[in-house]
């Protein structure tokens, strides 16, 4: 299983979405840890170590761990390609299905984690450490903008050439293609609002006015 695991993180896809989270904020050790973790409680043949099931799981992951709603909504392009927009409620309710087959149990230890980094400690996914200014909570309202689907060049880290070098998918639009898109919210029976990256709203109530045709 492990060995499965960490070949499938060697697909090219997979190789790049990692390159673009070069401060780890999404993708670090941890919660590439609990993925593995979460495979194995879902019971997953080797055969669904899919990158599809592997986005499913991080996302999760995210959930479970960190405060920063904006960065893990990095991972709809890359695991659900250029339409992203049209299948958030589906992909939100495939991890609702993954986390049925857990038997609902997504949190993880640390200690966990480390004994299964532990089975193979020289691997390449375990050099993934998230510096100290990447830990704590967060609140995502309070951060600037964020062009594209891929962090900011972060000083602190020092990863601008990383950032600037990695590939991105085909499709990967400029921010001028950035808008308000909707899904059927799965859960309310309304809809789940994406707002583009550039867009920042302070936490309160506002009004939707939808204009039947453009200005």
């Amino acid at each position: 299983e492990l060995r499965a695991f960490l070949r499938r993180l060697e697909h090219s896809c997979l190789q790049e979405f990692l390159a673009r989270d070069p401060c780890f904020q999404i993708s670090d050790k941890y919660l590439l840890a609990m993925v593995l973790v979460y495979f194995r409680r879902a019971n997953l043949k080797l055969s669904e170590y899919t990158c599809s099931n592997l986005f499913l799981a991080l996302y999760l992951a995210n959930d479970m761990e960190e405060d920063l709603e904006e960065a893990k909504c990095r991972i709809f392009p890359w695991a659900l390609g250029e339409d992203w927009h049209n299948q958030v409620a589906d992909f939100l309710r495939q991890r609702d299905k993954l986390w049925a087959r857990m038997g609902f149990r997504a949190l993880v230890s640390r200690q966990r984690c480390e004994k299964v980094m532990a089975m193979e400690p020289s691997h390449w996914a375990w050099t993934r450490g998230r510096c100290p200014h990447h830990g704590g909570a967060h609140r995502s309202y309070s951060k600037a903008g964020i062009s594209g689907f891929s962090p900011p060049c972060c000083s602190l880290c020092g990863s601008p050439l990383l950032h600037k070098s990695c590939p991105k998918p085909e499709w990967y639009g400029s921010p001028s293609q950035a808008c308000l898109s909707g899904a059927e919210d799965p859960w309310a029976g309304g809809f789940l609002m994406v707002l583009p990256s550039q867009l920042l709203l302070e936490p309160g109530i506002y009004t939707l006015h939808i204009l039947l045709e453009p200005l």
